[in-house]
């Protein structure tokens, strides 16, 4: 109920509200305010996985439902923009959306073809933000009857779509479907009583872990309406993973968390790793609003962008399993940062919590290059590690008057000579790549410091991988 005024049968039109948790309870809905409501309807759909946009709907200039979205920037909600061009949304109506987790399309509901299916629409140029024509997501998924929401799960290869198809229990039920080797979509299976019943059951979201999740249905012995409802999976033991978020989200100061383990969960496994934080400034601590580029390493491409949050600085990121993801973090006047997650396929699920700490770009300044790879005992470069080096080669194009050094360490296995010869080879080989790309010499110097240098103890493979690394020190500006 709002402050709108109701049709003839006394029904409400829609407005956008927020609920908070506080570690045990949640707080009364407040109605969001402009600028996400209007006096019109607004529908939320989605939050992203970082928590910092939003996908809603409502009703445009042409009286045709059109997808908008709505940015976090500090604390404040922006002016929703149309999310997809024209030619993706003209003559139709789009509604129901969610995001997957690179980015890269958005699937939604849409009446185009006379019922309501799912379709999907996929970014043609990131960095010019274009979104081709939407596609149907197939008639394994789509019916002659209504297809109602659809949600994408942070693994990127699970897809929960209500619809009236299919074998329905009666009204909307909730379906689950997988992606096999080949990229399709599985046949769709019915979660089953209690997740549905003959009422109309939606809005499927998990969270990251698949131990919960939330619906919404309007089921006997609600309040009235659609109700939200939280499910848990029951099941055998699994270890428990501490420091998961419900819906992943990184904006607020204090998001929901599993603390307590009533009883042991079975999860279908999720090849997923989390990844978050902050984005501080290492001297002040205080929060920075950065961009975050992921890239696919093996291919050298940005797969997406994101930003921290401008308040908090605080980020998170859905890396499903399959990739060499190369991540920068990247602010004016900072050295880049960058992390490096190599996922096979079938990864198990992981939660990385880190902050980050820029640094600004001064004299003793130094970054580990995380995404530098070389032949096994060699210093020859691979084709992962281009990426990387170009980052390089941008920072001191666009700083002229840097110096840098250019360190190469291993770890202590092998003879101390041979591990010397090595570590020099391979910080002169970033160095000759910097050279090929016309940065002068004499801004650089390479220099080898063998095991000399440990970050990390050399007793396990990890320890032994963390010391194995390129760094650079700035040693003039």
């Amino acid at each position: 109920k709002n402050n709108h005024t109701p049709n003839e049968l006394g029904e409400y039109d829609s407005d956008i509200y927020i609920s908070e948790f506080d570690g045990k309870n949640w707080s009364a809905p407040k109605n969001a305010g402009a600028p996400l409501n209007t006096p019109q309807s607004e529908v939320a759909s989605a939050l992203s996985y970082d928590g910092q946009r939003l996908l809603l709907w409502k009703v445009g200039k042409d009286n045709a439902s059109k997808i908008y979205e709505s940015q976090l920037k500090g604390t404040s909600w922006s002016e929703p923009k149309e999310k997809m061009s024209y030619i993706v949304s003209k003559e139709q109506n789009n509604s129901y959306a969610c995001y997957e987790p690179l980015d890269i399309k958005i699937y939604y509901v849409t009446d185009k073809r006379g019922d309501k299916n799912i379709d999907f629409s996929g970014k043609m140029a990131q960095t010019e933000g274009k979104w081709g024509r939407g596609v149907s997501a197939g008639h394994t998924i789509n019916t002659k009857f209504h297809e109602g929401s659809v949600y994408i799960h942070p693994n990127g290869r699970t897809m929960y779509f209500s619809s009236q198809g299919h074998n329905s229990m009666g009204g909307y039920d909730i379906f689950v479907v997988h992606k096999n080797d080949l990229e399709q979509w599985t046949e769709p299976i019915n979660l089953g009583y209690p997740i549905n019943t003959p009422y109309d059951d939606m809005f499927f979201a998990a969270t990251a872990n698949g131990k919960f999740a939330y619906i919404a249905s309007n089921r006997e012995g609600g309040a009235g309406g659609m109700d939200i409802y939280k499910v848990t999976f029951w099941g055998p033991d699994k270890p428990f993973i501490t420091d998961t978020e419900d819906f992943l989200i990184a904006s607020k100061a204090q998001p929901i968390k599993n603390e307590i383990v009533a009883k042991p969960v079975k999860v279908e496994k999720n090849s997923l790793t989390v990844f978050k934080g902050r984005v501080i400034d290492a001297i002040t601590r205080k929060p920075v609003e950065a961009e975050i580029e992921i890239v696919d390493n093996t291919k050298n491409e940005v797969i997406s962008k994101f930003k921290s949050n401008s308040a908090t600085g605080k980020f998170l990121l859905s890396l499903p399993a399959g990739k060499n993801y190369g991540i920068s973090v990247k602010a004016d006047g900072y050295l880049f940062h960058s992390e490096n997650f190599n996922l096979p396929d079938d990864s198990d699920f992981n939660m990385v919590n880190k902050d980050i700490e820029l640094k600004n770009i001064k004299v003793g300044s130094k970054i580990e290059l995380r995404n530098i790879f070389f032949a096994t005992g060699k210093a020859d470069l691979t084709p992962e590690s281009n990426a990387e080096l170009d980052r390089l080669v941008k920072l001191m194009n666009d700083v002229p008057s840097l110096k840098i050094e250019i360190s190469g360490h291993t770890d202590n296995t092998g003879s101390e000579e041979l591990n010397q010869k090595l570590s020099q080879a391979r910080a002169e080989a970033v160095m000759n790549y910097l050279k090929s790309k016309g940065i002068s010499v004499s801004r650089m110097v390479a220099k080898g410091y063998g095991s000399s240098r440990p970050v990390d103890t050399n007793d396990t493979p990890e320890g032994r991988q963390n010391n194995r690394r390129t760094e650079i020190e700035i040693i003039g500006s």
